[in-house]
């Protein structure tokens, strides 16, 4: 299982998948309560996207997840991010444009 995690403006979403096929999903408004779902799931992979929260400390808390990463402008890509500014473009974006790259490959989208 994979854990997606994006801790937005006013709350966290998460995604659970097996493999590509998402099977459950959440939506937390209390930092605490996501941290007890975190500190409670156990997963292969973790991916955390984080505007109003450290992704590092979000990513903390899911002490079970096998390998974690921080969807950020240092985080390899299975694309090419020529943003005149990488560190601004904001992390939805990004999200949006891989997730379109691996559901319409060699496809404009």
């Amino acid at each position: 299982m994979n854990i997606v995690v994006d801790y937005g403006n006013s709350s966290a979403k998460v995604g659970i998948f097996d493999q590509h096929a998402l099977v459950d999903h959440y939506a937390f408004t209390d930092p605490g309560e996501l941290r007890t779902y975190l500190e409670n799931f156990s997963a292969d992979h973790l991916i955390v996207s984080a505007v109003t929260q450290d992704a590092h400390t979000v990513s903390s808390w899911a002490k079970q997840a096998k390998k974690k990463f921080i969807l950020d402008e240092t985080l390899p890509l299975p694309v090419k991010n020529n943003y005149a500014t990488p560190q601004t473009l904001g992390f939805d974006r990004i999200a949006g444009v891989c997730g379109a790259q691996t559901m319409f490959p060699a496809s404009n989208c």
